[in-house]
């Protein structure tokens, strides 16, 4: 339990994110929680691949903006 509190801490999770803001996402599944290795949109009441545009199915927790290193 204090990994996912830890990591929830790294991310916004009271608000959503500024219109067009690219993010990296926290998501959670039944194993456990994960970064998904591309950025994200919230537009229309939903998270969005950046890079495919398609709706993304997995439970997002938070929000956060990318680092310099490895993300467009």
């Amino acid at each position: 339990m204090a990994t996912r509190l830890h990591r929830l801490a790294q991310f916004v999770t009271d608000r959503e994110p500024p219109a067009g803001l690219r993010c990296k996402v926290l998501c959670e599944d039944h194993v456990g929680t994960y970064e998904p290795g591309f950025l994200c949109e919230f537009r229309n009441d939903g998270w969005f691949n950046c890079d495919t545009g398609e709706r993304m199915e997995a439970a997002v927790l938070g929000w956060r903006e990318p680092k310099a290193s490895g993300f467009r």
